[in-house]
């Protein structure tokens, strides 16, 4: 496995058959040349795209990990940038350049723009994480994952509000 997602994401996952390729590629993470890109249904209008350099510092417990943007936590960078907004929420491109457990989860709740269905990270409650790992890239390779049906829905709804 060389990149996963939380079992709450829908996307894309990477594995590697190769050892030799597997060490090449975890050394671009490194060095942070693969680009990673999800999109998420946020509450609240993100209105102008922006660059969160917050900190993160990731708790560990038997239940599973938790983490919250703390001055002690480890450098963490993600950049958002709106694609549709509503009156109560707004679809949004999250790119990490960083890769700290529940990042994007933990940054949006910072700014105030918790995921929808995250209930963990202070999202609205919905029938699931409405985060989506979309785009995927190293080395010569590119992926990308379809956008799934309810992030479609979402939009499709909200218009047909907008119209009445």
């Amino acid at each position: 496995l060389l990149h996963r997602l939380d079992k709450e994401t829908s996307g894309i996952l990477v594995m590697t058959k190769n050892e030799e390729f597997r060490k090449k590629a975890i050394n671009e993470f490194k060095k942070q040349n693969v680009y990673k890109e999800y999109l998420a249904w946020v509450s609240g209008v993100v209105a102008e795209p922006e660059k969160i350099d917050l900190p993160i510092k990731v708790i560990k417990t038997k239940s599973g990990a938790f983490a919250k943007v703390s001055a002690d936590g480890e450098d963490a960078v993600t950049e958002i940038e709106p694609i549709l907004a509503f009156r109560t929420k707004s679809k949004i491109k999250a790119v990490i350049h960083t890769g700290k457990t529940h990042q994007i989860r933990a940054h949006l709740k910072a700014i105030d723009h918790p995921i929808i269905g995250d209930e963990k990270y202070g999202g609205e409650p919905y029938k699931r994480v409405m985060l989506h790992h979309h785009k995927f890239k190293i080395f010569d390779y590119e992926f990308e994952s379809p956008e799934p049906k309810d992030f479609k829905m979402q939009e499709q709804n909200d218009n047909r509000r907008k119209r009445k």
